[in-house]
């Protein structure tokens, strides 16, 4: 199961790690259980060109993958990044709603005509096709990305710690309520923070299990003061480490 949690969904992440996309095409050939989610930013892409590279990748993923990718959806909290491309910030949550209509139409027609106040695509598609539309899943921190997920969202992953993170949990439910739609037909992906401790982490994943969470990551990355894990070789230990106190938890 591969997360990525960097913004750049089409590029080189800041570090000059390679981003997830070609992670997950080099894992997934030779992986039949790897589920690969992308969290990535695409409402501060700044044209249809890039909107349509990030569906033609997230395709040929889902078909290496044969079937087993969920890609990931946030409009982002730095502004810098928008200023950079010459976007607006404030109109962001528009443009991924917009975005996200994009990527399904090109996910799901042979040629598409698509054109909105944001996107034109004239006479474009995508070969080949995936084999279905692939599931989106939001995340987010705000009110307003728990409603836009519970609209038109396939799930949703959660970023915080195991209380906030829990907290959004009972209003993304309430939005589905809300918005008329089963939590059972509704993904969610739950956070385990590798530096709360092996003492905390087959408690929180149970907790998570009984709160209708079909997935649960682990994040190793550093968070405030602390400055995380310093080399591959410690993520890698990390993942063994963890692996060892939670792995029959999955059975």
């Amino acid at each position: 199961h591969a997360v990525e949690n960097h913004q750049d969904t089409v590029g080189e992440v800041e570090d000059g790690a390679p981003s997830t996309f070609f992670d997950l095409s080099t894992a997934s050939p030779r992986s039949s259980r790897c589920h690969g989610a992308s969290p990535s930013c695409t409402s501060s892409t700044p044209s249809a060109a890039a909107a349509k590279k990030v569906a033609k990748q997230a395709a040929e993923i889902d078909l290496l993958s044969c079937g087993r990718l969920r890609l990931g959806v946030g409009t982002g909290w730095n502004y810098v990044e928008y200023d950079s491309l010459n976007e607006n910030f404030d109109n962001r949550g528009a443009r991924q709603e917009d975005q996200i209509q994009l990527l399904r139409a090109l996910w799901e027609q042979p040629v598409i005509d698509y054109s909105s106040d944001y996107h034109r695509v004239e006479r474009a598609g995508l070969k080949p096709l995936p084999k279905r539309s692939i599931p989106i899943w939001f995340g987010g921190f705000a009110p307003v990305a728990f409603r836009r997920a519970a609209r038109i969202g396939d799930g949703f992953i959660y970023g915080s710690s195991q209380a906030q993170n829990l907290l959004a949990h009972d209003q993304v439910r309430r939005e589905l309520d809300n918005a008329g739609r089963d939590t059972q037909e509704f993904g969610f992906e739950a956070l385990v923070n590798y530096q709360s401790g092996k003492d905390t982490w087959r408690d929180e994943i149970e907790t998570w299990t009984q709160a209708g969470a079909g997935y649960v990551s682990m994040r190793a990355m550093g968070r405030g003061d602390d400055h995380g894990l310093e080399s591959p070789q410690d993520h890698i230990d990390a993942l063994h480490e963890y692996w060892r106190v939670v792995a029959d938890l999955a059975e």
